[in-house]
């Protein structure tokens, strides 16, 4: 298993800090500069704000940028990642409250680190907590069968129903194993923001219906984060996380769409309820997203079977960088309306927290599916029977 950023073993990816728990809001300032070879294009940040993540605007120059920002955690984070073509190279930082400084260069393929001040590298060999969890990964037996199975069938896990469940139970386990590690670390701050923003968005596409696992996670949060964080700005947003997790398919599948307004890529005006009397495929996606990716033939086909008389298909990117979504939409042939979410604000709404994630609203603009771990499947069969 390489070792990476995210250390998760599919691609959908001690700091012992001292920290103030009663903290609110304060402000970072980050001075970030690039090498000559790193194109601002390919260049995505997002920084974690304590709420929800937050996407840096296209306002790249070569130089680079310099970020203030507000947050509510107890220590700010920040993600840079970089798209050379044929992978996403990805560093993340914690950063100290004075103004911290970093540059980022190419290197033999790698996003390599210069000119540090008042940044910690988030996934470093001095991280005692994210170091257990790896080497204890690299020798479970569970996260072995899981590498293996990749490899093996790759996107086919989720076609095949047996293997959609061998890979379900034996995630479980891994993640199970992590939290083991989290629960004997939990003074740690990692810990928590690994937690965060690890192990739940890694969970939440693959059991968005399993209620009794989210409960879990409830239980675990409250006996080994509360005492320390629950009361926090930071600590309240995890409980709401999870709750909205414990909002069941079939709960969400009862209500109206939330509607929204705002320009497409092209900045067109879009509003949903213009869509009544028309069945409106919402897929939640990203760019950088290898599962969302792989759906993009799926899309294509049923924009073909279904004319757009019948049947909307709406994008809904994560993405932050405008002409990297337009390069991807011309090179595939995506011939659908692409709109960015960059605050996550329509996300929110339609309880997506991760993706990829696709909800189809129908002529009266209520929900009818939502996906879940079935990389789409499930959507065929839906549209078979309503259109």
């Amino acid at each position: 298993m390489k070792k990476n950023g995210l250390i998760i073993l599919f691609s959908f990816i001690t700091l012992v800090l001292n920290c103030n728990t009663s903290i609110g809001q304060s402000k970072f300032n980050l001075e970030l500069t690039f090498g000559e070879k790193m194109h601002p294009d390919n260049i995505s940040i997002h920084y974690d704000n304590g709420l929800n993540t937050i996407f840096i605007p296209d306002t790249l120059t070569q130089q680079g940028i310099t970020l203030v920002q507000k947050y509510y955690s107890y220590v700010p984070s920040v993600s840079v990642q970089y798209n050379n073509g044929n992978k996403t190279l990805s560093e993340n930082f914690f950063l100290d409250k004075d103004t911290a400084k970093v540059s980022l260069f190419l290197s033999k393929g790698r996003l390599v680190t210069n000119n540090t001040m008042n940044v910690h590298p988030i996934f470093d060999s001095s991280n005692k907590v994210y170091n257990t969890i790896f080497n204890t990964r690299e020798r479970l037996n569970s996260a072995q069968e899981l590498e293996k199975m990749q490899q093996k069938y790759k996107g086919q896990v989720f076609q095949v129903d047996s293997l959609k469940q061998r890979f379900l139970d034996l995630y479980k386990a891994v993640i199970k194993s992590d939290l083991s590690i989290l629960r004997d670390n939990s003074n740690s701050y990692f810990s928590l923001w690994y937690f965060r923003n690890q192990t739940l968005p890694s969970l939440s596409a693959l059991y968005r219906e399993d209620t009794v696992f989210w409960k879990q996670m409830k239980q675990f949060y409250v006996k080994v984060f509360s005492k320390k964080y629950g009361e926090s700005i930071e600590g309240k947003s995890i409980i709401n996380t999870i709750n909205s997790y414990l909002f069941s398919v079939k709960d969400l599948e009862t209500r109206q769409a939330p509607l929204f307004s705002l320009k497409d890529i092209k900045g067109i005006p879009i509003r949903l309820k213009d869509y009544r009397g028309k069945y409106v495929l919402l897929d939640f996606w990203a760019t950088w997203c290898g599962p969302c990716m792989q759906k993009i033939p799926l899309l294509k086909s049923i924009r073909k079977k279904y004319p757009k008389e019948k049947l909307v298909i709406l994008g809904i990117s994560w993405d932050t960088n405008l002409s990297r979504i337009e390069e991807i939409i011309r090179k595939k042939k995506m011939q659908w309306r692409q709109v960015l979410d960059r605050s996550k604000k329509i996300s929110r709404n339609y309880s997506i927290h991760a993706i990829p994630q696709m909800v189809l609203v129908n002529t009266k603009g209520e929900i009818v599916f939502v996906s879940s771990n079935d990389m789409g499947r499930g959507i065929i069969d839906i549209l078979e029977n309503k259109l």
